[in-house]
């Protein structure tokens, strides 16, 4: 958290037995309650991060780099995350992108960019 940011304070209501189990996990991790809650809501956030950024890559909303970042992770994570998924990372609406956000970044001729077209097109 930076210096800058406020925290927030969120409460939830649990039965009797979720939060004996919170109790006894708290005891076994060595950490307080409070300390284990913030971790398990972080380490979720990080998950729905993760998928988010999946599902939107899966639409072809983000190209490989852009999904990464998107979930705060290497793209040769991202990669590893979408196999185990079964995604494909080389369709040809991906690699359209991917080539179109290389020439932006980097500059490119219009007959890279037709090039690309056609290829995408054949598959």
């Amino acid at each position: 958290m930076t210096a800058n940011a406020r925290s927030v304070t969120k409460s939830v209501r649990l039965r009797r037995e979720e939060s004996d189990l919170i109790a006894e996990a708290s005891a076994r991790e060595h950490l307080a309650e409070g300390t284990l809650l913030r971790k398990w809501v972080l380490d979720a956030l990080d998950h729905v991060r993760l998928e988010y950024a999946i599902a939107d890559y899966s639409a072809g909303e983000l190209n490989l780099g852009e999904a990464a970042a998107r979930a705060g992770v290497s793209v040769a994570r991202l990669i590893t995350e979408l196999d185990i998924r079964g995604v494909d990372t080389i369709s040809p609406e991906h690699f359209r992108a991917s080539l179109e956000h290389l020439t932006d970044l980097f500059g490119g001729s219009e007959k890279l960019g037709a090039a690309g077209q056609a290829r995408t097109e054949r598959t």
